[in-house]
């Protein structure tokens, strides 16, 4: 009886192993694609009493800027790069795999930063007069004293993305595409800037003067970097793609793809000594696709 029990379970086994081998596996990898583009996740401003929370202690940020000029740098667009693949579900009705949709799995990785804040003043001083031969007319010379600020905050994100995809035809050489997908990032090399330069300049009501540049030799330039605690991102998206075929008849050409897309999306972002912030924003990349 165990001999029979052994042989029957034997048999189920090999059977099974064969019955697989010659059986297509339900998913495959049918593609590779590598994307590069810019993106605008950390699409919001940060303030002064940010930067005090991201830089604690810096000298630089205890200055009273009631009289200074205040602007914002535009740092919320800036690179990314993904690499990914796409799956196929196979149809078991037709043992063929399914055109829609497709999983797309890959790694991400873009450098981000939020808007800055720069602080700027000038004082004026008269230095000279200086007085025409021809005309007699007097020109004023004043001595400029500039006083700029700079902060800055910026991380680099690594992650996986997700997505779920459907196109058109994906065997024409053109064909569009759109789903919904994922991100969820970690980030490193998170750091602050806090900078300061000073440095003098001479004008005057005088064309001919200002239009040789009289700047003072006295330049002074002071950074200083604050390392900042690890952040998570966490971006919700619709991929909108143009897909475009090298080539029909050549079979390597026939494998190669041109793809553009761009991405609306909404991002949280967590910093840890701040808050978490949500945005929307939008990605546009290029990128090209082997499929097979």
């Amino acid at each position: 009886m165990k001999n029979l029990i052994f042989s029957a379970l034997m048999m189920f086994a090999l059977t099974s192993v064969f019955a697989q081998s010659d059986s297509k596996p339900r998913i495959r990898i049918s593609d590779i694609m590598v994307q590069g583009g810019m993106q605008n996740f950390n699409n919001f401003s940060l303030d002064q009493s940010d930067f005090i929370k991201l830089a604690p202690g810096d000298p630089f940020l205890l200055t009273d800027f009631s009289d200074y000029t205040k602007s914002r740098s535009t740092g919320a667009s800036s690179g990314l790069f993904a690499v990914t693949i796409g799956l196929k579900f196979l149809d078991t009705e037709h043992d063929s795999y399914r055109a829609n949709p497709v999983l797309r799995l890959g790694i991400f990785n873009a450098r981000t930063s939020p808007d800055g804040i720069f602080y700027s003043k000038d004082e004026y001083f008269r230095y000279d007069t200086l007085t025409s031969s021809a005309t007699n007319q007097q020109y004023f010379v004043d001595s400029v004293s500039t006083s700029h600020y700079e902060m800055h905050y910026s991380s680099e994100h690594l992650g996986l993305t997700a997505s779920v995809q459907f196109s058109t035809n994906p065997e024409k050489r053109v064909s569009l595409y759109a789903g919904a997908g994922l991100i969820a990032a970690f980030s490193f090399n998170n750091t602050t800037e806090v900078a300061n330069y000073e440095y003098g300049s001479f004008v005057s009501d005088d064309i001919f003067y200002n239009s040789s540049g009289h700047y003072s030799s006295d330049y002074d330039y002071k950074s200083i970097f604050y390392t900042n605690k690890t952040t998570t991102l966490m971006s919700f998206g619709v991929p909108l793609g143009f897909d475009f075929r090298m080539g029909r008849s050549h079979y390597f050409w026939n494998q190669i793809h041109l793809v553009y897309e761009i991405r609306p999306s909404v991002t949280m972002t967590d910093i840890p000594e701040l808050k978490t912030f949500t945005t929307t924003g939008l990605c546009s990349t290029l990128g090209f696709k082997v499929a097979w």
